[in-house]
């Protein structure tokens, strides 16, 4: 089977050329010429790398070659085929080095499935979903975030004759809140979604180092980068070097604190607080104590830093202030949705005069058996105006692989795929532009619609997001809080991307939403 090689598309249009699963590599090398070697890095430099391979599926289908060794697809087989069915998937591609903390890799950058492995399987149990429904640490975290910090702010805004808010950075600053103080305790965790000032400093910073075009210019172009760079080019954001290490300097300070907090507790034979463990850093910690056999005399390393660094990060802000958004937009769907929370035996009613420790949350598993609620979440995970990324894989050493249809590709080719596409695939969902959350409802096992859908937004694989059980509690909960005791609606969206582009996290958009209280049933 023919793949089509993409061109036409960059600054020196060139034929298309079709090649043959058998003469995919090497013998094709030696027919591309240097423009077409040069089409996909130049689209990559200018940033208009995804419009550009869009626009090649659009008029190619779902398999195009986008250069001498490398091919990106557009369909769940070919998708399942580099990011994998359970353990079946293959390596990153090199360019995961940009998320490299300390100097050398954690679990996010290992590009092998042997280093990936043994590094997730020392955190892979505080991240699951038994853990995180009946872990005490956890809903002593949960409370504090939503009810003690996020819930009131709303509340208050309900008071007030304008009753609106923008949600935008309250709903970034709520899963970093709740990930920093996962993994290092509560006490040593963010608190952007009070602290105004702390707030836009970090919210900053991430935007530095996970949304700007650092990212691109370094992971792809890394040397000709920072050659440019030493002579005065002006192509990373201004002291991108300097908030690197003020951010891996905060990870290691608070590694170092978390320390403290257990030996005191070793010492002492008190366990800490509800909300006070360090989740994630005693996890990583007790995995390489018991490595080394030092479990209680332990002392944290760079490579416990590493580990750490990359996980208090936002991977779920975006995603939900656009939930709030389209539910705000759809007052049947959000009707439905209360309905839905209202038939809880125990329905998620606030009560503001109560601390949030007093306060009950919902237990988990009946969240997670409402069928609307994650329906909404599932819908607005498939439709969310996140930048859109490749994340590349890479065929592996010492064996042929398939790719769909395609047979025996040699090692070192580089696969990738935007979910941001799969999810608006026509193959895949009727009508897929439109946010219709009733579309995830079945009736006797069989989707409404017929389609034989798939969510991609955790990935897939062995190498799934990690985190995917927690972003479903943290959703979840919100959800649960906000529609049983508040209408929401719309205010302002003039500076809002809405479904006509992405959310670039700089602190340039605004999302207000009106909230109304509701009286008790």
């Amino acid at each position: 089977m023919p793949i089509t090689m993409s061109k036409g598309l960059g600054p020196n249009p060139t034929r298309f050329c079709i090649i043959s699963d058998s003469e995919f590599f090497p013998r094709s090398m030696l027919a591309v010429t240097i423009s077409e070697r040069a089409w996909i890095k130049w689209h990559r430099w200018q940033g208009t790398d995804f419009e550009a391979i869009a626009a090649a599926f659009e008029k190619n289908g779902p398999y195009v070659r986008l250069g001498p060794t490398e091919v990106a697809t557009n369909c769940k087989e070919g998708f399942d085929s580099a990011y994998g069915v359970g353990k079946r998937n293959f390596d990153r591609f090199s360019t995961y080095n940009y998320f490299i903390n300390h100097g050398t890799r954690n679990m996010f950058t290992s590009l092998n499935a042997k280093q990936h492995s043994r590094r997730r399987g020392r955190i892979s149990t505080v991240y699951s979903r038994a853990y995180i429904q009946s872990s005490p640490h956890f809903q002593a975290l949960l409370k504090t975030m939503l009810l003690g910090r996020m819930m009131p702010i709303f509340d208050q805004a309900s008071e007030t004759k304008a009753g609106s808010v923008d949600v935008l950075p309250l709903l970034h600053a709520y899963p970093l809140d709740f990930m920093s103080a996962f993994v290092f305790g509560l006490s040593e965790g963010h608190n952007l979604i009070r602290d105004l000032d702390y707030r836009e400093k970090w919210l900053g910073i991430y935007q530095v180092i996970f949304m700007s075009n650092a990212a691109s210019l370094l992971g792809e172009f890394r040397r000709i980068t920072q050659t440019l760079t030493k002579f005065g080019a002006h192509l990373l954001p201004k002291g991108y070097f300097e908030i690197r290490q003020l951010s891996e300097d905060w990870a290691s300070s608070k590694a170092r604190r978390a320390e403290q907090s257990i030996q005191k507790s070793y010492a002492t034979g008190e366990p800490l607080a509800p909300g006070e463990l360090p989740i994630v850093y005693n996890a990583v910690r007790n995995g390489i104590a018991q490595e080394n056999g030092v479990e209680k005399s332990f002392t944290p390393s760079d490579e416990q830093f590493r580990e750490l660094a990359s996980e208090c990060n936002d991977q779920i802000g975006i995603a939900f202030s656009y939930l709030f958004y389209e539910l705000s937009r759809h007052p049947t769907a959000q009707d439905d949705l209360r309905q839905e929370l209202l038939s809880l035996p125990a329905p998620f009613y606030l009560d503001h005069s109560q601390s949030p420790s007093q306060q009950e949350l919902p237990p988990p598993e009946d969240l997670q058996r409402l069928p609307f609620l994650n329906a909404v979440i599932r819908e607005s995970l498939r439709l969310r105006n996140s930048p859109p990324g490749m994340d590349p894989r890479v065929t592996p050493q010492g064996c042929l692989s398939d790719i769909g249809p395609y047979k025996n590709i040699p090692p070192g080719v580089r696969i990738g795929a935007y979910t941001h596409l799969l999810h608006r695939s026509s193959d895949l969902y009727d009508d897929p532009l439109v946010w219709n959350p009733y579309r995830w409802l079945k009736k006797n096992g069989q989707y409404t619609d017929g389609k034989n859908k798939a969510l991609f937004s955790f990935s897939g694989g062995s190498r799934g997001c990690i985190g995917q059980h927690i972003g479903m509690e943290l959703m979840r909960n919100a959800l649960a809080a906000v529609y049983t005791n508040y209408k929401t609606t719309v205010a302002d969206e003039s500076e809002y991307p809405g479904n006509n582009g992405f959310v670039a996290g700089d602190g340039t958009e605004k999302i207000w939403i009106e909230f109304r209280k509701l009286e008790q049933l």
